[in-house]
């Protein structure tokens, strides 16, 4: 059983469908349009549509070779927002902009500033634009090193990478050898702005971009509580442990086993907690609603 709880957009009431089999439950996920939001149960991979905008275009460099690519998001948070409201009128809580001298700012009224030794340093708008902008719209790589070789804890973001209508047999080509090679390619990319170390890596028949963090970003843990030398363990101890390890080992990791039961549970209190329309003539028709979407987006398309 395959369980999809899914809105057409993130103001729009949570619905749940269920299916007997992955490809009844495809062939409804692929129905909904490009802003839907769900929660997929019941499958590893939940069978989203084509992602349709892509968040950053520019290009692989390496020697001579120029690999055209579009960056498309690779997760998203499935979870509702908690939003935090006034108790009385049970409306969001909004912040302002306060300084500490007691005024109330204006988007205007602010700069940024860096913190050194205590005292703040301020930056006019003018002065950052002045500082070199590094790459622009390119994925420059700077190395290769074998797969595997990164550590999970420097690993931040995915992203997938797709490739352009010019540059199709290049793109093949990149991918190819990094999975004939065995390798990984690392490489400084700008996203909104900031420079991105990243890894270039082979997944499926494609690539996926990784945004690491440098090591400057990563806390030592070295000198955690309680971790001086190291307890003694004995072959009786370690035997038993090898034992319980073995009976719960799987074959592989299988993601659709481990539910988001928190996410799911939410869902289901908030629908419970939405008021039900006392008027039938009010009542929308969810997947009349879904499918004039698709045709719309569908329209849209060929006109473009």
């Amino acid at each position: 059983m395959i369980k999809i709880l899914f809105r057409a957009s993130k103001r729009a009431r949570w619905q749940s469908r269920e299916f007997e089999t992955d490809a009844e439950a495809k062939r409804f996920s692929l129905s909904l349009p490009d802003t839907h939001i769900c929660v997929w149960e019941g499958q590893a991979e939940r069978p989203d549509p084509t992602p349709s905008r892509a968040m950053w275009s520019g290009a692989v460099s390496f020697g001579m070779v120029n690999v055209p690519i579009k960056l498309y998001s690779a997760v998203e948070d499935g979870k509702p927002a908690l939003k935090q409201l006034c108790r009385e009128h049970q409306t969001p809580m909004r912040f302002r902009r306060w300084c500490e001298h007691g005024h109330e700012l204006a988007a205007g009224d602010t700069i940024k500033g860096v913190e050194v030794a205590g005292s703040v340093v301020p930056l006019e708008e003018d002065e950052l634009a002045s500082l070199p902008k590094a790459l622009g719209k390119a994925v420059a790589i700077d190395e290769f090193v074998p797969a595997g070789s990164i550590p999970a804890i420097h690993r931040e973001r995915p992203y997938f990478v797709g490739a352009d209508k010019s540059g199709r047999h290049a793109y093949d080509l990149l991918a190819a050898v990094l999975r004939d090679t065995g390798t990984v390619a690392i490489a400084r990319v700008v996203i909104r702005e900031h420079e991105h170390l990243a890894c270039l890596e082979p997944s499926g028949d494609g690539l996926v971009l990784w945004t690491l963090r440098r090591s400057a970003e990563i806390r030592s843990g070295g000198r955690l509580p309680n971790m001086e030398g190291q307890a003694e363990i004995a072959p009786a101890e370690l035997a038993m442990a090898r034992e319980l390890v073995r009976s719960m080992t799987k074959e592989r990791f299988e993601p659709a086993a481990h539910p988001d039961r928190y996410a799911a549970a939410l869902i289901e209190l908030v629908e419970h907690k939405v008021p039900v329309a006392q008027d039938p003539g009010n009542v929308v028709d969810l997947m009349a609603s879904l499918q004039a979407s698709v045709s719309k987006a569908r329209t849209r398309r060929k006109a473009s």
